[in-house]
């Protein structure tokens, strides 16, 4: 279970603000007033959030947690232009709130960054050591006024962090703020509150005139390590449950009954078109509402008033050069009548008359119709452009702490602007490209996303023309490269980029290759393992053995020999003695895990074995930690490398041209993405590259920011 050390940093300027927090095992919270509240006004404030504490359920979830704290500010009568970063920590997941100014910030590894601030609420995983700081804007204020205030950040407890940072401004201008920094510790079950005499919370959420908004995200657990991935973001009442990367998460965005709609633009679907209102619907103004958007003048407002409508049977009301207005069809072809114009000139005034309404017709009808739908379709796009805004933004903020989600929020986008597309037809191109655009550069943002080019590292035909490379395998800065079209096993220097070659007919069927010391292995099926003694001598030093499966990989360790049985779902250990190897055993302890279908074996004192759709570690014989998280859910894994030199964990995808690349408990760091990763036949990390064996030239895809 977890609990936290805390210590408390203040600032020395308190005249014109107050500030208090509390800073427990399980509970922090941070409150700030600019409304001039007394001392002992604040004094009594800080002591009823106490005392409402002390009868917390440590059972409590996320909408107990936010409807608590509402509740308690309300009961306390604190302000409602107060600021607060609150938490509160069960089991190993903690609740976060922010109001107002309130900040929360976090450090896992070598990343420190900013979890939520505003009005927002959240939850997560934490581990031991993460370090929360509890806060409001004006510590951020100081961060970033000072660069070198990140260092204290980076070592010790909390109060060697508060010492640090008490010395570092003890001569410098005065700066009011304060901040809770809280370590997380692991602690036994026993020493935790056992719950007794306790209040639960209930679940009715009262309305909250503190909050004009908040944010609601499903919990999807996220694991990382030191590499500074953070635990997931969740939103209020949901409460986290274990990891599950198979669901797709949703995001649920609403506005309060008290919130201002226009602080919190959160368009739920595309704008409708009200139907036109009845042109004999009169209102008492005299004018209905007629389609698009005319005013026509009804008989009801003409009445008593000295103005008739038109009657036909009484000619023309108004005469041709009235300045009223110019004559109607109407009144023409009456007028002409009059006159006595002859048949054929009152047929061409006819003709005319009647071209002329027939132009006023498509110009207002058809044309209006165009304009009408021209100005719906606008809507429509400014609509999903501030969609696309929220959710991209949205997405941003949270992928740090929820990956899962950050990613269900775009994909979210990209259906709002291909659902777009298909309802306003063709005409829009540039609109959507930009939609389209935004999206894209935004994922590539999230995900780290990199498009490599690969630059080559060396030919093997240099050696021999026919070279064609099947398989690898690294030792130090040394490379064995199996080619069995020319039954030749390739000793590459990579460092010196120097080539020796080892020939032998039993090589033409090997499907594994390996280096112990110098000396080249090689896995024959129905033969077994096989070493040089020199550059054309084999030795079978592991025997065929009728009791395996399909052995798809060969690792070494220690002097050992472990072969993937993919067939049979085992690992086997064979025991380096002396001249030969002993008996195989399972390396697995107690029941062996389900590894059937696995695709190949790596170890770094761990053993990872990669699945068609994740990577299993096992440390001594069980499974260890590795919650395998992946921005896509169309994932198919042939490969997987690491070792005891290299920080990272590489997952291979060739059929999606891409390398995952995870910490060593399985949280995602990145992608590369390269067409020369689905043309591959294998791969590996030598120095920070990742080298590519594809015919006879091995490539290389440089990661420039790979390490921090």
């Amino acid at each position: 279970m977890i609990q936290a050390q805390t210590a408390v940093f203040t600032g020395k300027d308190r005249s014109r603000v107050f500030r208090d927090c509390i800073a427990e095992k399980t509970f922090f919270l941070v409150l700030e007033i600019y409304d001039g509240v007394t001392k002992s006004e604040g004094a009594r404030i800080m002591k009823a959030l106490s005392e409402a504490y002390a009868g917390v359920s440590p059972l409590m979830k996320m909408d107990h947690f936010e409807s608590w704290l509402q509740d308690a500010l309300l009961n306390a009568e604190a302000p409602e232009s107060c600021s607060v970063a609150a938490g509160i920590i069960t089991g190993n997941i903690i609740y976060i709130k922010t109001i107002g100014d309130g900040e929360i910030h976090m450090r896992r590894g070598k990343k420190f960054v900013r979890l939520i601030h505003g009005t927002k609420v959240a939850s997560g995983y934490v581990k031991p050591d993460d370090l929360l700081v509890f806060t409001t804007a004006s510590f951020r204020a100081l961060i970033e006024e000072e660069e070198a205030l990140k260092k204290p950040l980076d070592t010790g407890t909390p109060e060697k962090i508060v010492e640090k940072l008490e010395a570092f401004y003890s001569e410098k201008a005065d700066h009011a703020t304060m901040a809770v920094f809280a370590r997380m510790v692991e602690v036994a079950e026993d020493d935790l509150k056992t719950g007794e005499n306790t209040t639960v919370v209930p679940l009715t959420r009262p309305a909250d005139p503190l909050a004009r908004a908040h944010v609601e995200m499903v919990a999807v657990p996220v694991r990382s390590d030191e590499d500074g991935s953070i635990p997931v973001n969740s939103v209020s009442g949901k409460t986290a449950q274990p990891p599950n990367y198979a669901q797709n998460a949703t995001l649920n965005t609403e506005i309060d009954d008290e919130t201002d709609s226009q602080d919190f633009p959160l368009p739920s679907s595309l704008p409708t078109t009200p139907s036109a209102t009845s042109a004999s619907a009169v209102s008492d103004t005299g004018f209905a509402r007629a389609g698009g958007g005319r005013s026509v003048l009804s008989s009801s407002r003409l009445s008593g008033s000295g103005i008739r409508p038109l009657d036909e049977s009484e000619g023309s009301v108004l005469p041709p050069d009235s300045p009223l207005g110019k004559p109607n069809a109407s009144t023409v072809t009456i007028a002409a009548a009059k006159k006595g114009l002859g048949g054929k000139t009152r047929k061409t005034i006819t003709f005319v008359v009647v071209l002329v309404i027939l132009g006023i017709f498509i110009w207002s009808v058809v044309f209006g119709y165009q304009r009408r739908q021209a100005a719906e379709n606008r809507k429509k796009i400014d609509a999903v452009s501030q969609l696309v805004e929220q959710k991209t933004t949205e997405a941003e903020e949270i992928s740090f702490l929820n990956m899962e989600r950050a990613l269900a929020l775009l994909n979210e986008s990209k259906v709002a602007v291909s659902s777009l597309k298909k309802e306003i037809g063709n005409g829009y191109d540039s609109e959507i490209g930009l939609l389209e655009q935004k999206i894209t550069e935004k994922e590539n943002a999230i995900v780290q996303k990199e498009e490599s080019e690969p630059e080559e590292f060396y030919d093997l035909a240099l050696e021999d023309k026919n070279a064609k490379g099947d398989r690898m395998f690294l030792e130090g800065d040394k490379i064995a490269i199996l080619d069995t079209v020319a039954k030749t096993v390739y000793n590459f220097d990579a460092d010196r980029k120097s080539l020796k070659s080892s020939k032998n007919a039993v090589v033409g069927t090997a499907t594994e290759v390996g280096l112990v010391n110098g000396a080249i292995y090689i896995f024959v099926p129905d033969q077994g393992v096989f070493v040089f003694d020199d550059d054309t001598k084999v030795r079978n030093v592991i025997k065929n053995d009728p009791e395996w499966g399909n052995i798809t990989d060969m690792a070494f360790f220690g002097g050992n020999i472990y072969l993937l049985d993919s067939g049979k779902g085992d690992v086997y250990k064979y025991v380096s003695a002396g001249v030969g190897y002993g008996k195989k055993s399972s390396y697995f302890t107690g029941t062996a895990p389900d590894i059937s279908g696995a695709t190949s074996l790596k170890i770094d004192a761990s053993v990872y074995v990669s699945m068609p759709s994740k990577v299993l570690k096992f440390t001594r014989g069980t499974a260890d930690e590795f919650q395998t998280s992946f921005p896509t859910k169309q994932v198919e894994i042939n490969g997987v490398y690491t070792d005891e030199n290299t920080e990272f964990v590489y997952v291979w995808d060739k059929k999606n041209a891409t390398i995952f690349v995870l910490d060593k408990k399985g949280g995602y760091n990145r992608q590369i993405k390269s067409p020369a990763l689905a043309k591959a036949s294998d791969f590996l990390v030598y120095n920070g590259r990742i080298l590519l064996l594809s015919g006879s030239k091995i490539y290389a895809l440089t990661e420039k920011d790979l390490k921090e």
